[in-house]
């Protein structure tokens, strides 16, 4: 599995529980966008999604010039 399906997995199972008040029919094109999601996702989400989108985001960090694709 690709990073970028690993993010869109995450994000999508994290719309209820955590990310309630984002837009269920829009995901982050933007590497900042998606690196602000993924902090919401550590912030409120469980241990395990915690776990999963601090590697998400330290990976997106470290290719600076990198953004999930996302359709």
């Amino acid at each position: 599995m690709t990073t970028s399906e690993d993010f869109q997995n995450l994000v999508n199972q994290c719309r209820e529980h955590c990310l309630w008040f984002t837009a269920p029919d829009r995901s982050p094109s933007t590497r900042a966008a998606q690196i602000e999601i993924l902090r919401l996702i550590e912030r409120y989400g469980t241990r395990d999604d915690f776990i999963r989108a601090k590697r998400l985001r330290i990976w997106l960090l470290q290719n600076s010039s990198a953004t999930f694709s996302v359709s």
